[in-house]
C-alpha cells in the first residue's frame, strides 16, 4: 500500500474513531503506530472543533539495530537498512534536502564522531574510517535537485 492510500486510509479510521477524547488519543496512537511501522514519525492531532485530523510526518525512525555513532540525517525522511551479514550493512537514505547538503551532513558529522574523513576522491564518494569500520557513501539527485539519495556501505570491524 502506498504512502498516500495509506495516510488516507489512517485519516479516514481516526476521523471515526474520534468521537471522545480518550478515543481521540487512541486513534492518534494508533495512527502513529501505522505510520511507524512503515519507517516514520508521526505526530497527530485531532481538533474537534474544526471536525479535523491532521498527521503530521517525521523524519525516519533509525532501525534499532543500526550501529551507534553512525550518524543517520534527521532530513532522511525513508531509510532502508540491510545487515548484509556479519558486521556489513547497508543504509538507501531519502532525504528532502540537495544531495550536496546531505554530504556536508555526514561528513561532518563523521569527522565530530571521531570518523578519519578521506579527502573527496575522483569518483565523487565519501570515504571514512574508525578504528577497523569503514564507510563508504555516495549521494545522488532526487526530483531536480531538492532532494536526495544516499546510499552508505558500512563494515565495523574486521
Amino acid at each position: 500500500m502506498n504512502v498516500r492510500r495509506r495516510m488516507a486510509l489512517l485519516t479516514v479510521i481516526a476521523a471515526a474513531v474520534a468521537c471522545e477524547e480518550a478515543q481521540d488519543e487512541a486513534a492518534s496512537e494508533i495512527v502513529e503506530r501505522v505510520v511507524a511501522a512503515g519507517g516514520r514519525k508521526a505526530e497527530v492531532t485531532v481538533d474537534r472543533e474544526r471536525s479535523s485530523v491532521t498527521v503530521k510526518l517525521g523524519a525516519a525512525i533509525v532501525p534499532k539495530e543500526w550501529p551507534k555513532g553512525v550518524p543517520i540525517s534527521p532530513d532522511a525522511h525513508r531509510l532502508r537498512a540491510d545487515h548484509a551479514k556479519g558486521n556489513e550493512w547497508n543504509l538507501s537514505v531519502r532525504a528532502g534536502v540537495p544531495p550536496q547538503r546531505l554530504e556536508g551532513f555526514y561528513r561532518e558529522e563523521l569527522e565530530r564522531g571521531g570518523w578519519r574523513v578521506e579527502a573527496p576522491s575522483s569518483d565523487g564518494k565519501l570515504r571514512a574510517r574508525r578504528g577497523a569500520a569503514r564507510l563508504v557513501a555516495s549521494f545522488a539527485p532526487r526530483r531536480e535537485g531538492r532532494e536526495s539519495r544516499a546510499t552508505i556501505e558500512l563494515v565495523m570491524g574486521s
